[in-house]
């Protein structure tokens, strides 16, 4: 009869030196096996649940000079965490995810996740932060892991940016695997309602205006409410596109051209897609 094999023994050569300190006093465990020697004081500081977990009584292991935590989170979360709650960094170190700017949105939510298990309020909104900052880039993957973690103000955030382009059959969305039908149906609702709502209205626009600035601006009018229906967003109506296109489509067209009275029709304009946007509540 075979024998099973003995359990591999732990490693740290994926863990960031800062995390491998000679004067640590505990070491976390990863659950892909990778030793994290830290410091009892700072985690405790830094979350109610590391305080409870290590007033606990350690796992001590002979060949160990320290007593070992077994954790469930993979090394790459708990560096995530980690690198998080410790309150400076040697310049030395190679920070990976202090800057939220620059990893991805897998990251992120594993960051909301930790910080929610771990009660650390602070973090969370670090974390929140970002999430919110990305509604524009990414709409539909945001808006997907606001609605699974939670987070309306992130979830009506995200749905409005998606308006810039709205979804349409096929869309590939890793995100949408994380949440329901319904979600993703009331999404698309709150989208086809915004298209049907928003318009540009040009008797609102009627003044002391010049044959060829009334030209212009029906013929503006004209081309920003086809946009609209199928991009039923505020930046929409002060696209260049449809500006210099309603002049004939000269491509040279600049805002100086009509002055003051393009900067306030615009500005009008804008003012009016918003204004109805915000007649249209998303039911999510």
């Amino acid at each position: 009869m075979s024998k099973n094999p003995p359990p591999s023994e732990p490693e740290s050569d994926g863990v960031p030196e800062l995390f491998r300190d000679a004067d640590a006093d505990i070491i976390l465990l990863s659950s892909d096996n990778q030793e994290f020697h830290v410091h009892r004081i700072i985690l405790s500081k830094a979350s109610p649940v590391f305080c409870d977990m290590l007033s606990l009584p350690q796992n001590l292991v002979s060949e160990k000079p320290l007593p070992i935590v077994q954790m469930s989170e993979s090394a790459r979360a708990l560096t995530i965490l980690l690198e998080h709650i410790y309150p400076e960094l040697p310049e030395h170190h190679p920070v990976s995810f202090i800057d939220l700017s620059s990893i991805g949105l897998t990251d992120i939510k594993l960051g909301l996740e930790l910080s929610r298990k771990f009660q650390m309020s602070r973090l969370r909104e670090r974390f929140h932060k970002s999430m919110l900052a990305r509604a524009k880039e990414a709409p539909e993957s945001v808006y997907a892991i606001g609605w699974e973690m939670q987070m309306n103000d992130v979830v009506q955030a995200a749905a409005h940016e998606s308006l810039r382009n709205p979804l349409v059959p096929g869309t590939d969305v890793p995100e949408f695997a994380l949440i329901s039908a319904l979600a993703l149906q009331k999404l698309m609702q709150y989208q086809r309602r915004c298209m049907a709502a928003v318009n540009i209205d040009v008797p609102r626009f009627r003044g002391s205006l010049s044959s060829y600035q009334r030209g212009w601006l029906g013929a503006y009018c004209k081309l920003v409410n086809s946009a609209l229906a199928e991009a039923p967003h505020e930046e929409t109506v002060t696209n260049l596109k449809y500006i210099a296109l309603s002049c004939g489509g000269n491509s040279t067209f600049k805002y100086s051209d009509f002055d003051n009275f393009l900067e306030g029709t615009l500005a009008t304009a804008r003012a009016m897609c918003i204004e109805k946007l915000a007649d249209v509540r998303p039911s999510l």
